[in-house]
């Protein structure tokens, strides 16, 4: 017995010991959850970097550099296992028997008691239906009294659970897609810590990943800034022909063509297409010279090299295929830009046609010219022959006037001037002005 305890607080109460057994556990579920990933095992793969992540998180902190390759499988496998269940949404209803269904209602139907058949009781006396009444209405108050009583209790719970749910955040409601976002955040994150070239890569990995999860969730412009730090990374340390440059340019292919930002798009594709067909180029010469296997080579060089060459040749035409969508959807939208310019323009032409010197059209709808316009509006202009109508006091002010020029005028011409009827006699016209 003392044996037996003087062991125990010099095994398990080491720390190192406890890191390395939980360092050790999660190593051998991450190989597991790797191996259910490559056999399409996804649920049973999260749930294994879930305890990996747990493991490491709760023995070396969550920020610590051991953590990081946990985070990046539990990740990436959260992404599979979203894009998983969108698959499965998308096909809810294929495989359903729709006869099958109706086949199985009669069988419901069957486990419950018709209504005619219940109480039937002809062969009964008075006496019998009548305690039989007496018993039904003690059941029934007795059911509507647990009925209240289990109604009050769940009114209590939902508010129990109502106040608990309150200032917290349910994990359930978190999307697969978020918590992928998070971890591979964090992966990301402590990557970029460390500056030698592995660890860089890996940072480039989680942005792919993370860029991957962002045109999930149609955050096209975050996808683009993930996907563009991710190629700044991997052209400072991988060959302009490696896989994963060209993978990066598919993705941000992709980005693009869904941001309706075509040129890139085409740009970013055909940059993928250069760096395939170039890495066949280097795969076909180790096909032809056949270098001898290493002893760290489990497959022949050349032979892999055959088989890498026959698997871009089956990507190659999917990429030159966004290509010609991503021209024609580029085309389709100039030209539907061309039409609305054009239309825009011959609606402004045709106001600015119809509108005369005053702002409106004229009633037909004609337009005119403004010179025309202006000869119609001087032809119409009668205003000077009409009279302008005088206010009272000027009329009379007016006819005193001529009453007083007129008796003037016949004081002056009295003594001198010969009358004829009340006028002067007008001196005689020349001839050339009377005759006709």
């Amino acid at each position: 017995m003392s044996s037996e305890v003087s062991e125990g607080p010099s095994t398990s109460g080491s720390p190192t010991k406890d890191k390395m057994d939980a360092r050790l556990k999660a190593t051998n579920l991450l190989a597991q959850g790797k191996r259910n990933m490559v056999c399409q095992e996804i649920p049973t793969a999260v749930q294994q970097f879930q305890d990996a992540c747990q493991l490491l998180s709760g023995a070396y902190g969550e920020m610590a550099k051991e953590c990081a390759d946990a985070y990046f499988q539990y990740g990436s496998a959260l992404l599979e296992l979203a894009r998983m269940e969108q698959g499965v949404l998308g096909n809810a209803l294929d495989g359903v028997d729709v006869d099958a269904e109706d086949d199985a209602e009669p069988n419901n139907k069957e486990q419950f008691e018709p209504v005619d058949k219940i109480g039937d009781g002809a062969g009964k006396t008075d006496k019998g239906d009548e305690k039989k009444d007496t018993e039904d209405g003690e059941e029934e108050e007795e059911e509507d009294d647990e009925e209240e009583g289990e109604e009050e209790g769940d009114e209590v719970e939902s508010q129990e659970e109502g106040e608990k749910k309150e200032g917290e955040e349910d994990p359930e409601d978190i999307s697969n897609l978020q918590l992928a976002w998070e971890v591979l955040e964090l992966s990301k994150v402590i990557y970029s810590k460390e500056e030698n070239k592995e660890s860089q890569l890996k940072a480039a990995e989680s942005s792919l990943k993370l860029g991957e999860v962002s045109l999930e969730t149609e955050q096209y412009e975050q996808a683009i800034n993930d996907l563009e730090a991710c190629l700044k990374i991997q052209k400072e340390h991988l060959d302009s022909f490696d896989r994963a440059v060209a993978e990066t340019h598919y993705q941000l292919g992709l980005a693009y063509h869904m941001n309706k930002q075509f040129e890139k798009a085409v740009e970013n594709f055909k940059a993928a297409v250069n760096c395939l067909e170039t890495k066949i180029e280097k795969l076909q010469i180790i096909v032809k010279e056949k270098p001898p296997k290493e002893q760290s080579q489990w497959v022949d060089p050349a032979e892999s090299a055959e088989k890498e060459i026959k698997e871009i040749e089956t990507i190659l035409p999917e990429i030159k295929e966004k290509i010609t969508d991503a021209v024609d959807e580029s085309k389709s939208l100039d030209d539907f830009k061309t039409m609305a310019k054009e239309a825009m323009g011959s609606a402004f032409s045709a106001v600015a046609g119809s509108t005369t010197e005053t702002g409106f059209g004229s009633g037909d709808g004609s337009s005119k010219s403004p010179v025309k316009s202006a000869e119609e509006k001087k032809a119409l202009d009668i205003s000077h022959l009409i009279r302008k109508k005088r206010k009272p006091d000027e009329e009379e002010k007016e006819v005193e006037k001529e009453v007083e020029s007129k008796k003037a005028k016949q004081d002056e011409s009295s003594g001198d001037a010969p009358m004829q009827n009340g006028h002067e006699k007008k001196e005689a016209e020349p001839e050339a002005m009377t005759t006709t």
